[in-house]
């Protein structure tokens, strides 16, 4: 439950390390070995999803639709999911292409949350 405490607090995406270092203050005997296990299902699950950050650092947030996409604040590090996917022929033309058997994918949209672009004269593209 501390686990779970933890991600619903985060306002964006948590690391294995910054779960743990979150959930310890509720449970001061937590591992990283179980946060690391709590993760695996959650994912499995579909409660949480892995999310690539910039420069390809890998961290977890919460899913809130069965298949859903992040999109990411530059700045601030906010995360928000959408269910928006709209690549059905991009992926059928990938598969035409490559010869692939596409299975899943991954989108991931970088940019500036609305309050950071707010408070940007000239927002960072």
């Amino acid at each position: 439950m501390a686990i779970i405490s933890a991600l619903c607090r985060a306002a964006g995406t948590l690391s294995p390390q910054s779960i743990l270092l979150e959930a310890k203050s509720a449970c001061p005997d937590l591992g990283l070995a179980t946060v690391y296990r709590t993760v695996e299902l959650l994912e499995r699950c579909g409660c949480l999803r892995r999310v690539w950050e910039p420069g390809g650092r890998e961290s977890l947030a919460l899913a809130g639709a069965e298949h859903g996409h992040h999109a990411l604040c530059k700045r601030c590090s906010r995360v928000v999911e959408f269910s928006t996917c709209e690549l059905a022929s991009t992926i059928a033309g990938a598969a035409k292409e490559t010869g692939f058997v596409i299975m899943e994918h991954h989108l991931e949209l970088l940019g500036l949350c609305r309050q950071c672009a707010k408070s940007e004269a000239d927002p960072v593209r």
